[in-house]
C-alpha cells in the first residue's frame, strides 16, 4: 500500500456519509492521536472524497492538523466508490467482541487503562477479581429499579460487552444537536446567506450542510482552520488561527524575551486546540521551546496543577486560549498561586470576564484581537459612533453588551460579515446562492476591520492583528503585532 501525505484542504466528504460521529467519538479519535499519533490513512479517491475515515478526518481538523496519511484509491467509478463506503461501514459491525481476550488484554496492561475509546472503569473491573468485584460492588448496596433502566439505556447505547445478551429497554430515538437543527431550518426556510457563526466548532458542524445547499455563509469570528477547508461555500471576516498562534508566539519573544512556553487547551474543543497547535508550530519554528503542551477535560475546575507545571517547567509565559467558561478560572488561580508568568489567550478572552478576573491582580493578560474602539479610520470610527450611540440609546442594548458601551471585535465584524452580504447581493444583482458565492470569491470593500477580500479559500486577507491588555477592569489597546 502506498501512503501519500495530503492537504486536509484537499479533502472532502462524501455527499452521504452514513456513519454519524458523535463528539464523544471523536473526541476519543483525538486522544487516540495524541497518544499514538495517525495509524491508519484515510482511503481517498483522486477527487479528494473521503470513502473511508470521515471520523479521522473530521478529529484532525479539530485538531488543527494541515495534512494527513491517504491512500489513494484510483479508477473506482462511482458506484464502486458508493459500495466501498457502504462495505466499510458494515462489514466491522458483523463481528464480535470476545470478552475472555479483552479481559487477558487488560491483564497484560498492568493497571493502565488510559485506552482510547474505552470505559477505563469498565476495564478496571474486567481487571478485577470476583471478590474484588463483589466487594466493590457490594458497597453500594442495592441499585433502586428507576436506576436500573437508565444504566441499562447506557450499555445498550455505549455495546458494553456480555458473556450472555441481555434484555434492554427501547432508548429514544437521539435528537439533532442544536447547531445542525439551526442549520436544518435555515436551510429548509430557503435563506440566500447565512452570518455566522462566531464560533468553530458550530461552523465547522453547519458547513456542510449550506454546501450541500448551496447557501454561502459568512462567518465571524470562527478563526478554525477547518470552518473553509473543502467547503466553496464558507467564508469569514476574520483572521485565522494559523496566524493567530503566530501572532502570538510572535508577540510572546519580542514583548517578553520568551524562550520557553507553557500551552494549555480545552480537549476536544476545536478552537482552543486548534489554535494552541498553531501557537506551538510557530513558537518551535522560531526556536522557542515548548516545556508542555497540555489540555484539560471540560469541567475542570482546579488548575493547579497545570499552572504548577509551567512554572516547573521553567516556561516565560503562558499560552492559554481556553473558553470564557475556563480562562478567568485559570487567571484567578495563578494570581492566588502566584504564578508571575504573563498569560496570554486568543480573541475570545475579549470579554468582560476576563477583565474582571484580571482586575486587583497583578497578573499581565493580553489578547490577540481583530479591532481597536480607538481605531481613527474613517469607517472604523464612524462605525464606533454609531454603535455607541444606539447601546446607549437603550438600556437592554447595553446589559446585553455586558453593561457598558465597549465596542468589542466581534461587534465589528459582525457588521463587516453583514455588509459583506449586502455587497454581494448587490453585486450580483441576484439572492440565487450560488450567485451570490460567486460574487463573494471576488468581493473587495472597505471594512470597518479594514480593507476586505477573501482569498481561494474564502478567508479574509489579513496581515496584522491587534494585541489588548486586560487591566483595571478593561482593555487597552497594546500595540499592532505582525506574524512571525
Amino acid at each position: 500500500m502506498n501512503i501519500t501525505v495530503k492537504k486536509l484542504a484537499e479533502l472532502h466528504k462524501p455527499t452521504h456519509n452514513i456513519r454519524r460521529h458523535s463528539d464523544k467519538q471523536i473526541t476519543e479519535y483525538i486522544r487516540s492521536i495524541e497518544m499514538f499519533g495517525q495509524v491508519k490513512p484515510l482511503v481517498v479517491a483522486e477527487d479528494g472524497e473521503i470513502i473511508a475515515g470521515n471520523g479521522l478526518y473530521e478529529a484532525l481538523l479539530r485538531m488543527g492538523r494541515e495534512t494527513c496519511d491517504c491512500y489513494v484509491m484510483a479508477g473506482l467509478t462511482d458506484v464502486q466508490k458508493k459500495k466501498l463506503m457502504m462495505a466499510d461501514n458494515k462489514v466491522y459491525e458483523l463481528g464480535f467482541t470476545d470478552v475472555d481476550a479483552i479481559e487477558e488484554l487488560v491483564k497484560e496492561l498492568d493497571g493502565d487503562v488510559d485506552v482510547p475509546g474505552w470505559d477505563a472503569d469498565l476495564l478496571e473491573m474486567l481487571n478485577s477479581t470476583t471478590d474484588e468485584a463483589d466487594e466493590v460492588i457490594g458497597s453500594y448496596g442495592d441499585f433502586p429499579e428507576n436506576e436500573i433502566a437508565p444504566i441499562n439505556r447506557h450499555q445498550a447505547e455505549e455495546h458494553v460487552p456480555y458473556a450472555e445478551t441481555p434484555t434492554y429497554s427501547v432508548a429514544p430515538a437521539p435528537q439533532p444537536a442544536p447547531t445542525v437543527s439551526a442549520a436544518q431550518q435555515l436551510v429548509a426556510d430557503k435563506v440566500s446567506v447565512v452570518l455566522g457563526s462566531y464560533g468553530s466548532g458550530v461552523s465547522i458542524a453547519a458547513g456542510t450542510y449550506f454546501a450541500n445547499a448551496k447557501i454561502p455563509a459568512i462567518g465571524c469570528s470562527c478563526t478554525n482552520a477547518a470552518v473553509t477547508a473543502g467547503n466553496d461555500y464558507y467564508f469569514r471576516v476574520c483572521f485565522l488561527d494559523p496566524f493567530q498562534g503566530s501572532v502570538m508566539a510572535s508577540f510572546a519573544m519580542e514583548e517578553f524575551g520568551a524562550k520557553k512556553a507553557y500551552v494549555l487547551s480545552m480537549l476536544g474543543d476545536d478552537y482552543t486546540v486548534g489554535l494552541a497547535k498553531n501557537f506551538v508550530k510557530a513558537f518551535e519554528e522560531a526556536g522557542g521551546e515548548i516545556v508542555a503542551d497540555e489540555t484539560f477535560v471540560e469541567g475542570t475546575a482546579d488548575f493547579s496543577a497545570y499552572l504548577n507545571n509551567a512554572v516547573s517547567g521553567g516556561a516565560d509565559v503562558i499560552f492559554a486560549p481556553s473558553a470564557i467558561a475556563y480562562a478567568p478560572q485559570i487567571i484567578e488561580q495563578a494570581s492566588a498561586l502566584g504564578v508571575s508568568l504573563p498569560i496570554l489567550g486568543g480573541d475570545t478572552w475579549e470579554n468582560s470576564a476576563i477583565s474582571d478576573a484580571q482586575n486587583g491582580t497583578d497578573m499581565q493578560v493580553f489578547v490577540s484581537t481583530f479591532f481597536d474602539e480607538n481605531d481613527e479610520s474613517g469607517l472604523a470610527k464612524e462605525f464606533v459612533s454609531g454603535y455607541k450611540a444606539w447601546l446607549n440609546g437603550n438600556a437592554q442594548n447595553l446589559t446585553n453588551n455586558g453593561g457598558n458601551d465597549v465596542v468589542a471585535a466581534v461587534s465589528a465584524l459582525g457588521y463587516d460579515a453583514y455588509m459583506a452580504a449586502v455587497a454581494a447581493i448587490e453585486k450580483a444583482q441576484s439572492t440565487d446562492g450560488t450567485a451570490i458565492r460567486d460574487a463573494l470569491a471576488g468581493l473587495s470593500i472597505d471594512a470597518v476591520t479594514g480593507a476586505l477580500s477573501f482569498d481561494a479559500n474564502g478567508d479574509a486577507v489579513k496581515s496584522t492583528a491587534y494585541i489588548k491588555q486586560a487591566i483595571d477592569g478593561g482593555f487597552q489597546f497594546y500595540k499592532v503585532q505582525t506574524a512571525a
